[in-house]
């Protein structure tokens, strides 16, 4: 009983969950669609990404290129902030939103075989990255104090070679 007493305690306590995507939502339109299970089918040029040794399911040249539109709306409700004495800074229980803009996260890809059992592959993309921006008028955002745009991306170039050994393998 004292185990069944503690399992369901464990199970309904309330936990914090911190929000951190800052992953985009696949690369490539086939992947995106598939909600990133791509990686056994990887059959285009983004296999690169998912899985190199899917470029050897490629029958001819295949060129890519895409752009993903991301439009983030962040609020923040009840926001509170107190000063190194414990004392509310003002505004006290304030609510405010991002004043970011869209984000376009482009990609390209090409992959093609070469000479049997030989394929090449190479993309360019944005596998995750954030800008993010809140308004920097203390009186209406008090967080401005400590931070009010973020910004950071990264970006890859990756070619790759894929070989064939045999049917099976």
């Amino acid at each position: 009983m004292k185990r069944f007493l503690f399992l369901l305690t464990a199970l309904l306590l309330p936990l914090t969950a911190k929000a951190g995507n800052v992953d985009t939502f696949g690369i490539g339109a086939k992947a995106t669609a598939l909600g990133g299970a791509f990686s056994a089918y990887a059959d285009d040029p983004f296999a690169v990404y998912y899985n190199p040794a899917g470029l050897t399911q490629l029958n001819s040249p295949i060129l890519s290129v895409g752009v993903e539109i991301l439009n983030p709306k962040l609020k923040v409700h009840h926001f509170r902030a107190k000063d190194g004495n414990g004392a509310p800074v003002e505004p006290y229980d304030v609510s405010f939103n991002d004043t970011s803009d869209n984000l376009t996260v482009p990609h390209v890809g090409f992959a093609t075989p070469l000479i049997k059992n030989v394929y090449f592959g190479i993309a360019a993309y944005i596998p995750y990255g954030l800008h993010i921006k809140w308004n920097s008028d203390t009186s209406a955002n008090p967080a401005a104090y400590n931070g009010f745009e973020s910004y950071y991306v990264r970006g890859v170039v990756t070619p790759t070679i894929a070989v064939k050994l045999n049917d099976k393998l």
